[in-house]
């Protein structure tokens, strides 16, 4: 089946679940809004539809139903009535998540990912419109496109290079290529207008690590030699060019950081097993005083501090089994750009994770679990015939 969007002699023929993905990633470049919708229309049609998909993702469903448990208990312990509302709600997430791992083929993650990189295109629009309107927000003039915070839309922009890197290298056809080389183009520079440091280097290492498993030598090259040039001009140029955005500010955000890290080490110290439930740096603060924030700006201390090492244990029994099942599909396919997908995927999570949490936006979470269950329905079929 031939599901390339590129391709004009490509005959799109979906399954209604395949169709479902497709509307869940349109839905991530149309605003968080409507894509909470879609993730409730999803899950409903998954609880009534695909009751299957309970037995045949049995350690994801169960993982995920003991940390949907601990997060209701523990916030309705400590927490406020919102917080766990909140915590109520993130079940319809998690039967997404389960019917994402259950529907995700190769041939489907290819075609959602060329859907991804066309759909940058507009979005990068309404950053252009944004700054030529003068706009700006609390963070200052740094544009966010349709993804409400500036380090959100980085994160997008890096997800969407890696996913132009990936089509590029699995097309001979220069046309092509040619468009993914001006797209890879096109969200540099919304990148660069979202003024996220953190997503230069994740952009840089997980496209590193997916051309290392594709041995896609000579691409590795020609990007390193990309990159080394542009840092010995941003360099040489001083302060007249500026290709890093916010270098100035560095030490003052990590001052900032420090501030909010020792906020959260104190909290876990007081509740290390079960946390503080959803949601809780903004409530901890007004008892530790400090730095404020709205989160602890650290992937692994916002586990902890929210969900007590309990949490955290299960998430990564979880994260375990996920990841477990792709290495299995990917290598009983002998399919390297999917493992490197599934590898760069974590590292985007470890590595954004170490100074924010860009990555537990419904519009990022969404793209990064594309490609971390990359290729698990195809393995699944195989041992079910």
């Amino acid at each position: 089946m031939d599901i390339g969007v590129l391709n004009k002699q490509a005959k799109i023929k979906l399954t209604t679940d395949q169709w479902m993905l497709v509307a869940l990633t349109v839905s991530v470049f149309l605003t968080v809004f409507v894509q909470i919708a879609a993730i409730l229309v999803i899950s409903i049609y998954a609880l009534i539809k695909r009751r299957d998909m309970w037995k045949r993702r049995r350690p994801e469903a169960i993982l995920l139903g003991c940390f949907w448990i601990l997060t209701i208990v523990v916030t309705v312990v400590y927490g406020t009535l919102p917080m766990v509302l909140l915590s109520a709600a993130l079940g319809l997430a998690y039967v997404g998540i389960v019917f994402v791992s259950h529907s995700m083929s190769s041939h489907m993650f290819n075609l959602l990912s060329e859907i991804i990189c066309i759909a940058s295109w507009p979005c990068f629009v309404v950053a252009l419109i944004q700054m030529a309107m003068g706009l700006s927000w609390v963070y200052g003039e740094r544009y966010c496109s349709v993804f409400t915070n500036a380090n959100f839309y980085g994160m997008v922009c890096a997800i969407t290079i890696l996913l132009c890197v990936h089509n590029f290298c699995r097309t001979n056809k220069w046309g092509v290529r040619i468009f993914y080389g001006c797209t890879i183009l096109v969200n540099c520079v919304a990148m660069y207008m979202t003024g996220s440091r953190s997503s230069i280097v994740v952009t840089a290492v997980s496209c590193a690590i997916y051309l290392i498993f594709t041995r896609r030598w000579k691409v590795l090259a020609l990007a390193s030699a990309v990159l080394v040039i542009l840092l010995s001009i941003d360099i040489l140029m001083g302060e007249t060019l500026d290709l890093l955005p916010r270098m100035d500010e560095v030490v003052s955000s990590l001052n900032g950081r420090f501030g909010i890290w020792r906020n959260a080490v104190a909290s876990i110290t007081a509740r290390p097993i079960f946390g503080y439930g959803t949601y809780s740096y903004a409530r901890v603060y007004n008892e530790l005083g400090g730095w404020y924030a709205l989160h602890a700006h650290n992937l692994l201390l916002e586990m902890v501090m929210d969900y007590g090492i309990v949490g955290l244990g299960i998430l990564l029994g979880l994260f375990g089994v996920i990841l477990g099942r792709s290495i299995k599909a990917n290598r009983g396919l002998r399919n390297k750009p999917g493992l490197g997908m599934v590898v760069a995927a974590y590292a985007i999570v470890l590595l954004s994770g170490m100074f924010d949490l860009a990555m537990l936006w419904p519009q990022t979470a969404a793209l990064l679990f594309f490609m971390i269950s990359y290729g698990q329905e195809d393995i699944s079929a195989q041992l079910t015939e």
